[in-house]
């Protein structure tokens, strides 16, 4: 709707109802490929637009077409998972194209939208991250179990839905957009947080650095910015160096 060009989508899930209440495709889509069934969808909707697909994961689709991202202007990660988030930060040190992660903190109580550039000291992911994966920058904390359990069965989710997705995907998609048209020329971190009452309703707390960083607010409700940080200041990177 914003007026890209041309949109490739990678996903090897299928869709299952517990994807219903966040997703774009609806119940009509249970049991098809994320991806395919997505594509087809905007097609039909923008036919304007250029969509393929994939149903597989990003490394499997580069395994077999390894010239796959050589035209794209931007790749978007929205995983979720640092195994596969650091995979394709390590892919693209080489290949240095600008890429935007996106993640959730618990109840969607907050969202990260990072642009990787690949220019100066700032050009990596694991810069803003620990050994482990542990992002080094959080908005929220819970003292207690983010999960909770379906009744009468063993799977477990956190209760949020579009209404508190929504804000980290516009955080994302503004991220991307911006980077796209040129007007983000270095790496950047932008974070949504929820307002304090729905923080506090589902047992969170801010944490120190966030109540520290200078255009926070602790009613919340707010887009906050940061810069992500660079080679000296990953300890990680240091040692190594």
């Amino acid at each position: 709707m914003a007026g890209v060009g041309k949109l490739i989508a990678i996903d090897p899930d299928k869709m299952r109802y517990s994807n219903v209440g966040r997703h774009p495709l609806g119940a009509n889509h249970v049991g098809e490929k994320k991806a395919q069934a997505l594509v087809e969808h905007l097609r039909k909707s923008y036919p304007h637009s250029e969509f393929e697909f994939r149903n597989v994961d990003w490394r499997s689709a580069l395994a077999d077409e390894p010239n796959l991202f050589d035209e794209a202007t931007l790749i978007i990660a929205m995983t979720g998972d640092w195994s596969a988030d650091d995979a394709l930060n390590t892919w693209n040190l080489e290949r240095r194209m600008p890429v935007v992660f996106g993640w959730m903190e618990a109840h969607a109580a907050a969202g990260h939208a990072v642009a990787i550039i690949p220019t100066g000291d700032t050009g990596c992911l694991t810069y803003g991250f620990s050994d482990t994966g542990k992002t080094l920058f959080r908005v929220t904390e819970w003292p207690s179990q983010t999960l909770e359990q379906e009744p009468a069965c063993g799977a477990l989710y956190q209760p949020y839905g579009p209404a508190e997705l929504g804000y980290t995907v516009n955080l994302v998609t503004e991220l991307g957009l911006d980077v796209i048209l040129h007007e983000n020329v270095e790496s950047a971190h932008r974070m949504w947080a929820c307002r304090l009452p729905v923080l506090l309703a589902n047992g969170g707390k801010w944490t120190r650095e966030w109540e520290a960083l200078k255009d926070s607010r602790q009613e919340g409700g707010c887009v906050s910015a940061r810069p992500w940080p660079r080679r000296t200041d990953c300890a990680s990177c240091v040692e190594a160096a």
